[in-house]
């Protein structure tokens, strides 16, 4: 029975050292130690069977001894082996997480709560060309473009609150070398037992390529409603001049009546002005983008120039039931500037104040002196601009009234030209507008003359106190030319 007992205790220690070798099962150390000692303690009853041996004796005194380290192995065994499954769990978990931080084709950091970077895999730094001790050192925010880090991270906070559990964004981050790539973040938060963040997991990827696909597909878009939009511009008046041909034909022929020709002669001039307005906004807007269009610097009194183009469309806009004021709070004020640019600029203005401005409605132009800018604003109370459509109103391709059918006419480019030459003189231009209640556009234009950095030849460097030119007429002929609707 002893040999039994014996073969016994020797499989099952040759098991339990299996199972150790092969990290399946965990054993406490004193089972180990109970098996070891039972088996000499077997063998003691086995070979010697005199009760009254010394080894009979030391066969009871190792077996009470392997019972004594087999229960308290099996109860500690009992106790750790729950937290042994959980720690190899985690431990497992842990080891899938570093194989994916390390090896993940997208970027991956872990962000504490403060914002500052606490681990970074290397797709991460290979996206925005820094490695892994440069990016350590680095404000997160210096990377982040800094009008989206302007922007409200409303995700982020509710993150930090715990009102969500992830939040998705996409932002322009700085690579290295200086040029922006867009970026999507996916961030998760993990917390301690009472809920608090103790940091940030985010997945970084690069959409650079798919945001200038999407914005090439916008772009192509964009073109098909302009060259629509420009067609349409040069046929209506070309059909207007030929209809117009047809009529005088029609009257010579039957008599000739001059007050019928000279309406259709005034007609096909307007539209011949039409069609020199679209042309010339094609040239200037292709100078603009090939950088060939140069301002011709002067110190010129920007009051002067101001009022005499108000006063020179005044009576135009007072014949389309419209009324203009002219408001200053200084008499004068010296400025570099290109004088036929700043025509062009207040022309287009009153133009579309004109044309979104109903029957007795109000236009008022406000010049004022803030020491190192000037401010001019043109100010209507027509139809306004809706709200969605202000970011884009000085956009090249686009028109915040797209159909063909549209009350006023015109090809959208004129405000993007209006903003290319403000900024070219250094300036901004503005516009604030209420849907139904009307419009003001605000051009601020700094109060800088030639000598103040300017290079400009002798003729420049002379204060020139500019009139009016001769042939302003035939430039408010041509900038006031689609607004014929008025006439209807």
């Amino acid at each position: 029975m002893e040999y039994v007992v014996i073969s016994i205790f020797l499989g099952a220690l040759f098991l339990i050292i299996n199972e150790i070798r092969k990290k399946e099962f965990v054993v406490h150390e004193h089972i180990l130690l109970a098996l070891l000692i039972a088996i000499p303690g077997e063998l003691c009853f086995t070979l010697y069977k005199d009760m009254n041996s010394f080894y009979y004796i030391a066969g009871h005194i190792l077996r009470f001894v392997s019972y004594y380290y087999l229960f308290k192995g099996t109860f500690i065994s009992a106790v750790t082996y729950p937290y042994w499954k959980m720690e190899r769990a985690f431990n497992q978990s842990e080891k899938k997480f570093e194989y994916a931080f390390e090896y993940m084709s997208i970027g991956m950091a872990i962000v504490d709560v403060e914002g500052r970077w606490q681990r970074v895999n290397p797709s991460l730094c290979s996206m925005i060309g820094y490695s892994e001790d440069e990016l350590m050192k680095i404000p997160y925010q210096k990377i982040i473009c800094q009008y989206d880090l302007s922007t409200p991270n409303e995700g982020g906070q509710q993150l930090k609150e715990g009102k969500i559990k992830c939040f998705e964004l996409q932002k322009k981050v700085y690579h290295k070398l200086g040029y922006l790539i867009w970026v999507n973040i996916n961030c998760a938060a993990i917390r301690d037992n009472n809920g608090n963040p103790l940091y940030f997991i985010a997945h970084i990827q690069d959409i650079t390529d798919v945001k200038r696909a999407n914005e090439s597909l916008e772009h192509d878009k964009l073109k098909t409603e302009f060259f629509a939009n420009i067609s349409h511009e040069f046929r209506t008046p070309i059909n207007i001049i030929f209809c117009s041909l047809q009529l005088m034909e029609f009257y010579i022929k039957s008599g000739l009546d001059k007050v019928k020709v000279n309406k259709q002669v005034s007609v096909m001039r307007q539209n011949c002005y039409r069609l020199i307005r679209l042309v010339d906004n094609l040239i200037d807007a292709t100078k603009i983008d090939t950088g060939f269009c140069n301002l011709n610097m002067q110190n010129c009194d920007i009051v002067n120039i101001i009022e005499n183009i108000v006063l020179s469309t005044s009576e135009y806009v007072k014949c389309k039931g419209k009324e203009l004021q002219f408001d200053t709070d200084i008499e004068e004020k010296i400025i570099a500037c290109d004088t036929d640019r700043i025509e062009r600029i207040m022309l287009n203005l009153l133009s579309n104040a004109v044309k979104f401005t109903p029957q007795n409605g109000q236009i008022i132009v406000n010049l004022h002196d803030e020491g190192e800018f000037i401010n001019i604003a043109v100010k209507d109370n027509g139809i306004g601009i809706e709200k969605n459509q202000i970011p884009v109103i000085f956009d090249r391709l686009r028109q915040v009234d797209k159909s063909l059918r549209r009350e006023c006419e015109g090809s959208g480019i004129g405000l993007s030209i209006v903003k290319s030459i403000v900024e070219m003189h250094g300036g901004t231009v503005t516009v604030n507008s209420v849907y139904g209640s009307g419009s003001e556009f605000v051009v601020r234009l700094p109060a800088k003359t030639a000598d103040d950095g300017y290079e400009t030849n002798d003729m420049m460097k002379k204060d020139i106190k500019c009139d009016i030119q001769s042939n302003r007429v035939e430039k408010i002929h041509i900038e006031f030319s689609d607004v014929y609707f008025l006439d209807k």
